[in-house]
């Protein structure tokens, strides 16, 4: 890009300062001392719970529940893989039983992941936030 002249007529009109061109951004200073950090917090922020973000938090009750859904999921997976076998192939009548084993296996994984673990995973967030102790079962009402 050129430079621009000091001698054009938009920098040489009666009281403007004449002859000076603009500053390049390489010369601009910054705003904040070195080793300063951008964005402060203000000092009566609460500190975050400490977990990566890909963590979620578990309990028993979510362990045992998440089993639950890993025998289903690989129900659905076998009854799917056997389709492939020669006889269910010759045969529709297996191939649709296959098919509704596998499907009655999907959606219990998906009620199990959706309903029950989903709202196991909530309450204990809840109850992370609160600073309330929750109990084996995750749920809080542990006697």
């Amino acid at each position: 890009m050129a430079r621009r002249s000091p001698f054009n007529a938009r920098y040489t009109e009666p009281g403007k300062k004449g002859g000076s061109t603009r500053k390049s951004a390489s010369s601009m200073k910054p705003k904040r001392a070195a080793g300063e950090v951008a964005g402060r917090k203000s000092a009566t922020a609460k500190p975050a719970v400490k977990r990566k973000p890909w963590q979620l938090p578990s309990s028993p009750e979510i362990k045992k529940w998440r089993r639950v859904w890993w025998v289903f999921m690989g129900v659905a997976i076998l009854s799917a893989a056997s389709i492939l076998v020669p006889p269910v192939k010759g045969s529709t009548d297996l191939q649709r039983i296959s098919l509704a084993i596998e499907v009655s296996g999907l959606a219990a994984a998906l009620y199990i992941d959706f309903a029950i673990v989903r709202k196991l995973r909530k309450e204990l967030i809840a109850g992370a936030k609160s600073g309330k102790k929750v109990g084996a079962s995750g749920t809080g009402k542990d006697a």
